[in-house]
C-alpha cells in the first residue's frame, strides 16, 4: 500500500500552494466507474477510500475548499495526483 501525500505551503501573502492532489473523489462513491475510466485496477487499487481522505474532506479538515488554493502543482500525471483538475475546469490539467 502506497500513502500519496499532498503538501499545502502557505506564503507570506497568504497565498495556498498545493503540491499534488490525491485521486479523484469519484472512487469514494463510484470506483468501479472511476475505475473503469481510469484503469487504477490495471496496477493497483484503493483499500477504505472515503471521502475523507479525497482533496475536498483533506482541505476542510483546517477549513478550506478548493476555492481557497492559489496554485496546485501535480508533479506528475498519474491518477493518484490529478484530482484537483475536476475543480479547475479553465486550467489544463
Amino acid at each position: 500500500m502506497i500513502g500519496i501525500q499532498g503538501f499545502l505551503p502557505e506564503t507570506d501573502r497568504e497565498a495556498k500552494m498545493l503540491f499534488d492532489t490525491g485521486f479523484d473523489a469519484g472512487y469514494a462513491t463510484d470506483y468501479a466507474s472511476r475505475d473503469a475510466r481510469n484503469g487504477l485496477s490495471g496496477f493497483g487499487g484503493l483499500i477504505g477510500f472515503t471521502a475523507t481522505q479525497t482533496l475536498t474532506g483533506q482541505l476542510a479538515l483546517p477549513g478550506l475548499i478548493p476555492a481557497d488554493l492559489t496554485l496546485a502543482v501535480l508533479r506528475h500525471g498519474h491518477i493518484d495526483h490529478r484530482a484537483v483538475c475536476r475543480f479547475s475546469p479553465a486550467r489544463s490539467c
